[in-house]
């Protein structure tokens, strides 16, 4: 185990959003984190929903970097089957294998 364990707590706000909070929780001799924010928040607003929102979005690709996802390190960080080989991502046209 590392030294902090991770809380993740998701509250349903109504059928299609929900609020996310983490909380970690240091181990043995662990420093604190205090003030730490990775996520970007944007202003709020008066509108419904509209506090407590990042700016990670469908709008912008959830500012995923596609270019550093294709890059050699990227791909030797794959995740490796059980035999330590590469495992092999299924796009959605491909059909699920039967057992």
């Amino acid at each position: 185990m590392g030294s902090e364990a991770k809380l993740n707590a998701y509250v349903p706000i109504d059928d299609e959003h929900m609020l996310q909070w983490e909380c970690y929780i240091p181990m043995g001799d662990a420093p604190v984190r205090t003030g730490e924010n990775r996520a970007t928040w944007l202003p709020n607003t008066n509108q419904p929903y509209g506090r407590f929102n990042i700016d990670q979005t469908r709008e912008n690709d959830y500012r995923i970097d596609r270019e550093a996802q294709r890059s050699p390190r990227a791909q030797a960080a794959r995740p490796l089957d059980i035999l330590g080989r590469p495992k092999r991502q299924l796009s959605q046209a491909e059909p699920h294998e039967q057992r």
